[in-house]
Order: structure tokens, then C-alpha cells, then sequence
């Protein structure tokens, strides 16, 4: 055998264990952790101002011309207000506020929320109303920087939904329907802007208390010993033009009592005596969410319980997200 062939032989016989042998495995690496948490902030902020913008009529819906948690602050130019303003004739009732109105619930506001109620039963002319029917409409209104607008010019409708006239209060929630769609502009970034689509079932869930719904049914509801529960869905599109939808299931319903506060001390008027005020922002207090987004895994929200239903819900502005068994704390306020 010539010299060059056992050569080739021998790198042969070398080599072979490396070409044959199976490569070392990669270890597994498991996939980054999911910590979107905008897109639930998103959903719930938006969620919670629809609220706010009801619970402005709720107010003047009942007759109320001095909304308690959306007059203005002490402090403030009462010339930045028109509280509650009655048409009679076109059955019509407008709140506006002007040049930046800070209210006592700490929000900014301007522009006006008209609420309609002409209704087919003459005798359905306040919220509290068997067949009641209200359709709100926003003219230039913003909050704290955001200008909201009924989608696409349709109003909003608030549609009571008790069965019948004769009901006893001790027995009976009054609740209402709430059907509208809005679009969410902020006015000085627009990847944040948003769409909110939904119909919440609001739930007078204190109706028997006879300090918050007379048992006569002839007055009006005090909104401020209230406690109402949301429950319903929406969709629509969170920052950076994001897909979401949002279930909230009657079992967990969101809470708002508005005897409660986060801050218990809004300011302190400058008269003498000093008079302390509160401010009256009441948030999500109770409540659970499921928000789908964009093809991320749902996420479930927690108001104020910080993920565990067991414990005694907080009056805040925080929560916690649970996804896929990984909870994470967040601030819902924007």
C-alpha cells in the first residue's frame, strides 16, 4: 500500500468519531415571561371614565343639580362650572365645565355631557324610572388630557331595567343598562389613543337601604351612600391601536362605593376655621376582569383585593394582573 493511502486512512479513522458523533443538546430555555401590563391599564381607565361619565348623569338623571364627587374644588373659579342646567322643553339636562375645572374628585375637566330622557311613558323621567331611557352625548368633553367623543356620533344609552313599576326596594336592586361606544383621544400623544365599545348591567346593589333609595320611590337615589357593581363586557382598541376585549363576570363584579376614598383629605379650605374637604375620587374598589389582547395569553384583573378575592378589598387605585399564575402589581390611575 502506498504511503499516501494509509495516510488517508489514518485521518480517516480520526475524523470519523467527530463526523458520527451526536451533537451535546442545547439546553432548554424557557420563553421571556409575559409582563404586558399596559393594555389592562388601558382597558380599566377607559372602562372606569364610561362610568364617570354615567354617574355624571346618574346625578342630574335623578334631579340632582349638584353633583356631590363632580362639583369643583374650593379653590376653584365657581365660574368654571354650570352645574346641572334643566330644558324642560326639549327634555334635556346639560353639566359643563370650562378652562381646565378641577373637581373635587381630583379630575380636570371641560366640555359638556347632555343627557336626553324624552321617553315614550311620561312617566319615566328620572333614572330611578320604570322604562327610563337616557341617551348621553358628549360636546368637547376631556378629562385630565383626554378629549372623549361618542364613536362615530351615537349616543350613548342608559336604559333602566326593572321588570315593572310595582317592585319593593327591600326586595329589588335597581339596575341599569349602559350601551354607548367612545373614542379616546390624547391630546398630546396620539399612540395612546383608544376605543372603548361595551355594554355594562350598573347594579344598585345597596337599593334596600332606606338612606340611600327611599322605600316611597318618589326620591331621589343618594348617590353618595351608593355602592354599584358593573358587569358586561367591551372591546375596542388599547394604546398603539392594540385589539382587546374585556369580560367582567356577575359573579366578581367591579365595585364602586362612594363612601369610601383613597385619600381621605383633599385640601383644607383657607377660611376661619380651617375646614378640611375631602376628595371624592372613588375607584374600582372589588372586582375581577378578564382582558384578552392582541394574541397574548388572557390576563386576569384584580381590583383592589391584590389578587386574592379572600382578603378585604382596598379603596384604591391599585390591583394586581395574573398572567399565567405570575401576578403583578399595578396603579390603574393614568
Amino acid at each position: 500500500m502506498k504511503p499516501s493511502k494509509i495516510k488517508i486512512g489514518l485521518l480517516a479513522i480520526v475524523i470519523l468519531p467527530f463526523l458520527t458523533a451526536c451533537p451535546k443538546p442545547r439546553e432548554n430555555m424557557a420563553p421571556p415571561a409575559d409582563t404586558e401590563l399596559q393594555s389592562s391599564i388601558d382597558a380599566a381607565f377607559a372602562t372606569f371614565v364610561v362610568t364617570d361619565i354615567d354617574m355624571i348623569c346618574s346625578f342630574s338623571g335623578e334631579g340632582d343639580t349638584s353633583p356631590d364627587f363632580y362639583l369643583l374644588q374650593s379653590s376653584e373659579d365657581p365660574g368654571k362650572m354650570e352645574e346641572p342646567v334643566f330644558d324642560v322643553t326639549n327634555d334635556q339636562i346639560s353639566t359643563t365645565y370650562y378652562n381646565d375645572a378641577r373637581c373635587i374628585d381630583g379630575r380636570v375637566r371641560n366640555g359638556t355631557v347632555m343627557l336626553f330622557f324624552s321617553n315614550t311613558n311620561p312617566n319615566a323621567k328620572y333614572y330611578r324610572a320604570y322604562e327610563y331611557v337616557g341617551r348621553i352625548r358628549l360636546v368637547d368633553f376631556k378629562v385630565d388630557g383626554w378629549l372623549i367623543e361618542n364613536l362615530d356620533g351615537n349616543d350613548c344609552h342608559v336604559y333602566n331595567r326593572l321588570s315593572s313599576p310595582s317592585y319593593d326596594p327591600s326586595k329589588t336592586n335597581i339596575s341599569w343598562l349602559i350601551d354607548g361606544a367612545f373614542k379616546f383621544t390624547h391630546t398630546t400623544d396620539p399612540s395612546k389613543n383608544m376605543v372603548w365599545k361595551g355594554k355594562l348591567t350598573k347594579t344598585l346593589t345597596n337599593t334596600n337601604d332606606p338612606t340611600v333609595f327611599n322605600p316611597s320611590k318618589q326620591n331621589a337615589i343618594n348617590w353618595s351612600k351608593a355602592v354599584v357593581s358593573y358587569a358586561g363586557e367591551a372591546t375596542g382598541y388599547t394604546s398603539s391601536n392594540v385589539p382587546f376585549k374585556m369580560e367582567i363576570n356577575a359573579i366578581n363584579p367591579i365595585l364602586r362605593d362612594f363612601s369610601c376614598y383613597p385619600d381621605a383629605v383633599g385640601g383644607i379650605e383657607n377660611v376661619s376655621p380651617l375646614k378640611i374637604w375631602k376628595e371624592e375620587f372613588h375607584p374600582f374598589k372589588a372586582g375581577i376582569a378578564t382582558l384578552t389582547t392582541s394574541d397574548r395569553y388572557p390576563r386576569q384583573i384584580y381590583f383592589g383585593n391584590e389578587g386574592n378575592t379572600d382578603l378585604t378589598s382596598q379603596c384604591d387605585n391599585s390591583g394586581v394582573v395574573l398572567i399565567k399564575g405570575n401576578s403583578y402589581p399595578v396603579d390603574f390611575k393614568k
